[in-house]
């Protein structure tokens, strides 16, 4: 019996109706009203999870966006990760990686929460605003020339010719217009803020001051960095990691290469969507991977999880 490894996913696919996958679990519900009178989220986003219909398109705004993927990943590992027995490893994309270092007891619930927010706030403070796009066909050389030619950086490395790119808004146009005749697919990403390129060192800088008294433990499960893959388990790595990633590119190809080095036999994608697991399947057809998203609910994806262990 192999290890387990939990992804935890980032901005894209965080829908209001997904907290429902929690609906009778009671520590996650328990966690929901922590945070809510904690006033470790915004009051902003408390309000919108009263009333998520009165204007469904606010998930997708940054500082919506990044605390309710918090709150999610918070409540999925409450219903799912902290029933698993077997050994584990967490690795996580993006904000992925907030809420992975809170599964492994560095960081708790409600600090995470709160670190989502203030994460958030100071991105959102970073002007010119930014865009980002996934481009798919190229390699890294050919595209980093590109990249310096427009003003733009390349924020994460998913393979060796998968990458999400980020620039300030004004140049997103320029770089897609000389990339397109090159590349297989450029789609651009639904997320208002471009993080993990160099613009973003102003919010790196005001989130290492604003989490300075924050305790951040030893991780109790390993985790992988998010910006060399390698496994941390000593709190000021946690810390490094959380604020490098904020302006530096995230190497989640390094990551993938590490799950497997390190005998994952089973993939589970804490979600919103099921991209990371999805990536399993194209480079490891043979690795069982899913994602929460595919269930109804999160105890059938806990059962299946303990199924696919056992053999």
């Amino acid at each position: 019996m192999g290890k387990i490894a939990f992804l935890f996913s980032g901005q894209g696919h965080q829908s209001p109706g997904l907290l429902s996958l929690f609906d009778g679990m009671e520590k996650a519900q328990e966690l929901r009203r922590d945070a809510i009178q904690s006033q470790a989220l915004s009051p902003e986003l408390v309000k919108y999870l009263e009333d998520p219909d009165a204007d469904s398109r606010r998930i997708c705004h940054n500082l919506f966006a990044q605390q309710w993927i918090c709150l999610f990943h918070q409540m999925a590992w409450a219903s799912i990760g902290k029933n698993i027995d077997s050994p584990i490893l967490l690795a996580g994309y993006s904000i992925g990686q907030l809420g992975a270092s809170a599964a492994s007891g560095a960081i708790s619930p409600l600090d995470a929460l709160l670190m989502s927010r203030l994460r958030a706030e100071f991105m959102d403070e970073v002007k010119p605003e930014g865009r980002m796009a996934a481009v798919l066909g190229l390699d890294f050389e050919t595209l980093s020339g590109l990249c310096m030619r427009h003003g733009a950086s390349i924020a994460i490395c998913v393979d060796k010719t998968h990458f999400t790119i980020g620039a300030p808004e004004h140049n997103m146009e320029s770089f897609i217009s000389a990339c397109r005749p090159l590349a297989r697919e450029i789609v651009p990403l639904n997320i208002s803020v471009a993080s993990h390129i160099p613009m973003m060192k102003t919010a790196m800088g005001k989130f290492s001051a604003s989490i300075e008294n924050l305790g951040i433990k030893n991780p109790e499960i390993p985790v992988l960095s998010g910006i060399n893959g390698k496994k941390m388990w000593r709190g000021s790595e946690v810390r490094n990691d959380l604020l490098s990633q904020i302006s530096n590119t995230v190497r989640w190809d390094f990551c993938m290469r590490a799950l497997i080095e390190e005998d994952c036999s089973v993939f589970f994608e804490i979600g919103p969507g099921s991209d990371l697991s999805r990536m399993i399947h194209r480079q490891f057809p043979a690795m069982p991977a899913r994602s929460l998203c595919e269930f109804s609910n999160a105890e059938s994806a806990l059962n299946w999880i303990r199924q696919v262990n056992i053999h």
